[in-house]
């Protein structure tokens, strides 16, 4: 094209050139698609969304703009995009494509997300323990697929308890007897569960005596009596009424006492190591 200027100084006229680019209106709506992955997600699972398969007048529609609507769940912008649903049931996501023109198309699927189970499985090994001697437990538990188990609460039955995030404890025991262990566990989605195991401490100790008669004295030999966790026996208490309340003690392990006439007695020892663990022993005497 070439535009000639006119007018009363025509002698000064001089030719120009212009250029002229015409781009045509694009009227087409692009062709919004997406796929996502994985197919059947859990809760709090990621899913990546990709609208890469999305045309415009059957190009990639480079130019375009994305909008994410995930039932009601969330939004997001971009060509992918990830999201994890927060709850279970059937979500219908909509991506919304507008072109540089400013025409828009809409695609949607149902994405249908699975609400995983609670902790399952449950339990704590080994389930005896040795008295003041520390002992390592393992707590067992099977988290839902695609999850995981995130705490380990650990409440011992003897008033102390521990939460971590390993499922390996040690714990010591300072007495003999069975304890109720409380164990709880928490998976990445905050669901717990729980279950009780009953834990029996041994003193690692065996208290044993025998005994001889000499009219109402009886001596008492407590030199049977051992520890299998390799302790020294340091005390010997002996109750030799069945009152409940010891009678002598020390570190001598035969003792004489007289009765003062014939009867039936119940006789009660007791050990203690130098852990400070006990045990005790009871046996009937009858005089004569």
């Amino acid at each position: 094209m070439s535009a000639t200027p006119v007018g009363t100084n025509a002698g000064n006229a001089a030719t120009r050139i212009i250029q002229i680019r015409a781009t045509p209106g694009n009227t087409t709506a692009p062709t919004a698609a997406f796929t996502f992955s994985p197919a059947s997600p859990d809760v709090g699972q990621t899913v990546t969304f990709n609208a890469s398969t999305t045309t415009d007048e059957g190009v990639p529609c480079s130019n375009c703009t994305f909008f994410w609507n995930f039932g009601g769940d969330g939004t997001a912008t971009g060509l992918t995009a990830t999201h994890a649903f927060s709850s279970g049931g059937s979500f219908v996501v909509a991506l919304t494509v507008t072109d540089a023109a400013g025409s828009t198309s809409t695609a949607q699927q149902t994405v249908t997300v699975s609400a995983p189970s609670i902790p399952t499985g449950l339990s704590v090994n080994p389930t005896t323990a040795t008295a003041k001697l520390a002992q390592t437990f393992t707590a067992s538990a099977t988290a839902a697929p695609n999850h995981r188990i995130t705490s380990y609460q650990f409440i011992w039955g003897d008033g102390d308890s521990n939460t971590q995030n390993s499922p390996v404890i040690q714990h010591t025991y300072q007495q003999a007897g069975s304890f109720l262990l409380t164990l709880t566990v928490r998976d990445d989605l905050g669901q717990s569960a729980t279950a009780n195991q009953v834990i029996t401490v041994s003193s690692g100790l065996t208290a044993t005596f025998t005994t001889s008669k000499s009219g109402t004295t009886v001596t008492f030999d407590a030199s049977g009596s051992s520890s299998q966790v390799a302790s020294t026996i340091t005390d010997y208490a002996w109750d030799f009424d069945g009152d409940g309340s010891y009678d002598t003690n020390g570190s001598n392990p035969i003792v004489s006492h007289d009765y003062g006439a014939n009867g039936t007695f119940r006789v009660t020892l007791k050990i203690t190591d130098n852990r400070g663990a006990t045990q005790t022993s009871t046996q009937t005497v009858t005089l004569p």
